[in-house]
């Protein structure tokens, strides 16, 4: 039994008042193990017992057997039973130490309950911090469950996603077992990153306390408060909003926690809580602004005029389309050994989506047809069917196929090894011209070109035929068949070597 105040052991005392801090204090206040604690006469110390389910005498005053004074529990003395340990006579003030007589579900939803609305009271009743690691598996189910309940939320969303949009047969139960699996691995690695930041934070804590003055208690009880300070962080778990004000109920609550477990003042316990949080927030802040700067510093330095490029050809803005395309191009070769038969097998992994084939406002996914195949049914098809689809499409091309069109995009080289081609080498040309509609207003056309070293550069659309000149000489070094004009190759006619060879091959000729 301890003051509640001060943690000053009130055991064989006479007065009702604390030896140390004067706190007035009742019997009735606590609660103990039944037939724990001995409540001795005040006159003769005869000893009795509580029986009733807060350990109390039954009833609480009566005439003493030895003596025959009158006495009432509030009045008599306490000691430890004998044979009792002090640690075991009072019940313990915070649930999850008690959940093997109360439940383990019960003892984690009461002492999540007063982690969020009383924190303080949560910290107050049990002055021994050293509980082993009973705290921090508190923490973990806390984090675990809360992390698993947020994920879970997008998991519904893309369960709904799956079951509307590709159907509930072929294989749908195994992709929805392997999102499952998923998810529930973010959370677990989530879990261990959690407790892992709570550890430092715990050691960050402790050490501006001790910085700041004198602490009642030693690590452990830093931590400990910490941890069950994590029950407010259920907060988080609510939907679509938590994320936003669950953290700040948990720096509350910690602060509250770490206040009373140590006995200091609300501002001590504040900055000691918050430094750790306030740094790591202003670190991410800085790296962020400091990326963000550096990006733009190399954009400019590539978009300005005359910054480089082939052939006459510089850097444009907008050219981020064509770069997630030929990245997506390259991609592919990297994982298959060498470009796609046709930009359409880009599909398959999800390199692309069908919408990424549309870079222009005049072009839309409906327009996107073969004589075979149209893109938009690709998208109503399981995962299989697309596959099966798109490999008897491949298998139909002509052979001598050198650049197919998908919408705004012609592809070159289609497979081709690219590390064996030179870096200046066309893989990707975004020209929407003619075959995507009108011109655009405003502003000068230009030409996006992804290159073999995954780099792309925007040509003027006057200069553009004088670029594709030099870009003859460069296919010549590789051993590739030359290009025919651009707006040549549609969806329905690809290039094909010979005919570039032998009509299409635009030769410029300069004056002498």
């Amino acid at each position: 039994m301890q003051c509640k105040r001060c943690g000053y052991r009130l055991w064989n005392l006479h007065s009702r008042q604390c030896p140390e801090c004067g706190d007035e204090f009742r019997v009735r206040e606590f609660e103990f193990v039944p037939g724990a604690v001995q409540f001795c006469c005040p006159h003769c110390d005869k000893a009795y017992y509580g029986t009733d389910a807060n350990g109390h005498l039954v009833p609480p005053s009566f005439s003493c057997v030895q003596c025959s004074q009158a006495i009432d529990m509030d009045s008599m003395v306490l000691r430890p039973a004998e044979g009792v340990d002090e640690s075991s006579t009072q019940i313990a003030a915070i649930p999850w130490l008690r959940r093997a007589d109360i439940g383990w579900w019960r003892g984690l939803v009461q002492t999540t309950r007063q982690a969020l609305f009383h924190p303080s009271e949560l910290m107050r009743g049990d002055r021994h911090p050293d509980e082993g690691g009973t705290c921090w598996n508190f923490a973990a189910w806390i984090l675990l469950l809360t992390t698993f309940v947020s994920l879970g939320v997008f998991f519904i969303f893309q369960l709904i996603f799956v079951t509307a949009f590709i159907g509930v047969g072929g294989g749908v139960g195994l992709q929805v077992l392997g999102m499952f699996a998923a998810y529930l691995l973010m959370a677990i690695i989530g879990v261990l990153i959690s407790l892992v930041g709570i550890y430092i934070w715990g050691l960050v804590v402790h050490g501006m306390l001790r910085m700041t003055g004198s602490v009642r208690h030693p690590m452990s009880g830093t931590m400990r408060a910490l941890c069950y300070s994590a029950g407010a962080h259920t907060a988080s778990a609510v939907p679509c909003l938590g994320w936003y004000f669950g953290w700040i109920w948990w720096l509350v609550s910690a602060v509250s926690m770490v206040r009373e477990t140590h006995r200091i003042s609300s501002g001590r316990a504040a900055f000691a809580v918050l430094t750790m949080p306030l740094m790591t927030f202003i670190t991410v802040v800085g790296a962020y602004a400091w990326f963000i700067s550096m990006a733009m510093s190399s954009a400019g330095m590539a978009f300005a005029p005359g910054a480089g490029g082939m052939y006459g050809a510089t850097a444009y803005p907008g050219n981020s389309e064509t770069l997630a395309m030929v990245n997506a191009y390259l991609g592919y070769a990297q994982a298959e050994g060498a470009l796609p038969e046709h930009p359409l097998q880009l599909l398959l992994e999800d390199y692309v989506y069908s919408m990424d084939f549309v870079a222009s406002d005049t072009t839309t996914e409906a327009q996107i047809v073969w004589p075979t195949l149209k893109l938009t049914d690709l998208d109503h098809m399981t995962t299989a069917g697309r596959a099966k689809k798109i490999q008897a499409f491949v298998e139909e091309l002509p052979e001598n196929a050198i650049a197919h069109r998908v919408g705004d995009y012609v592809f070159t080289c289609p497979g081709v090894d690219p590390t064996t081609l030179s870096p200046d080498v066309w893989l990707v040309i975004q020209s929407p011209l003619p075959a995507g509609g009108a011109v655009p207003s405003g502003g000068p056309v230009m030409v996006h070109v992804g290159m073999a070293d995954g780099s792309v550069v925007g040509i003027p659309a006057q200069s553009f035929q004088n670029s594709l000149q030099g870009q003859f000489t460069v296919r010549k070094s590789n051993n590739l068949p030359l290009l025919p004009k651009i707006e040549s190759i549609t969806h329905g006619q690809p290039a094909l070597a010979d005919a570039a060879d032998e009509t299409d091959s635009i030769r410029i000729e300069t004056p002498d």
